[in-house]
Formats: C-alpha cells, sequence, structure tokens
C-alpha cells in the first residue's frame, strides 16, 4: 500500500487467512502508525504470521543518510552502498 493512511479493504482482508505476511513500513511516525494499523488489521484476519521489516537499522553510505523506505533500501543495495548500522 503506497499511503500510510489508507486501512485495508474489508473485502480484502479473507485473502490472507493462514498467510505469512511482510510489512516493510515507511521509517517515520505515520509509517509506524500504518505498520500497528494494518497488523491488527491481518491479524483480526486470521493471518498465521504478521512480520516487518526495520529501515531504520539502515543507512546509505555513500549519501549520509537515512534509509526510509523500499525505494531507498533498493537504491542503496544497488549502488553497493547500503549499511547496517550498528
Amino acid at each position: 500500500m503506497a499511503s500510510a493512511s489508507a486501512r485495508m479493504v474489508a473485502e480484502t482482508l479473507p485473502c490472507f487467512a493462514g498467510r505469512t505476511v511482510l510489512i516493510m513500513a515507511h521509517n517515520d511516525d505515520a509509517g509506524y502508525g500504518a505498520l500497528c494499523r494494518w497488523s491488527g488489521q491481518l491479524q483480526d484476519a486470521g493471518a498465521e504470521r504478521v512480520a516487518s521489516f526495520n529501515f531504520a537499522k539502515w543507512r546509505d553510505r555513500a549519501a549520509g543518510a537515512a534509509i526510509d523506505d523500499l525505494n531507498d533500501f533498493l537504491r542503496a543495495d544497488a549502488g553497493g552502498t547500503l549499511e547496517r548500522r550498528t
């Protein structure tokens, strides 16, 4: 989903029953709020497991910048500048 303010459509939730779901939320307060909201919706729908990926643990060494989302992560990885924070 491309927006942290979006909610999952009720009709789609049964599709997640019994499945493992990985949420890659944006690395900010809105992304964290969405992660919590979506996790609850998925768990209520019967998802077997809901996991998340934490972009805060990564940075782009060349840009000297935090990784905020999947696009930043993939760009830094492709450029060979992805670095795990210690």
